[in-house]
């Protein structure tokens, strides 16, 4: 596997968890990201958060402030998902610290 295809992994369930958190915007999760180390596009932030609305796990909102723009919040099924992913990375990350012993 591509370390591409790790990372992207990576930012996809980053984006989930902290939907869980917080409402969304692709402004702030790509200046989040850029925060910790991974260069997104406001483009491909966008493009995983509207995947993720198609998939039912976010639904997106317009607001106006000082600018139009779509903020997402997590549904049910997001929920689900992101409590799931967080099940399984901590699964993994316990298989791991056994892989250094």
């Amino acid at each position: 596997m591509e370390p591409k295809e790790i990372y992207r992994s990576l930012i996809r369930l980053y984006i989930l968890i902290e939907a869980d958190k917080q409402p969304l915007d692709s402004t702030g999760v790509a200046a989040s990201l850029c925060d910790r180390g991974f260069a997104l596009s406001l483009a491909s932030t966008r493009r995983i958060l509207r995947s993720f609305e198609d998939n039912g796990y976010l639904a997106g909102a317009k607001v106006r402030n000082s600018r139009p723009h779509k903020v997402y919040t997590l549904t049910a099924a997001g929920r689900r998902r992101a409590r799931d992913a967080k099940r399984k990375i901590g699964e993994l990350m316990e298989t791991f610290g056994e892989l250094g012993k």
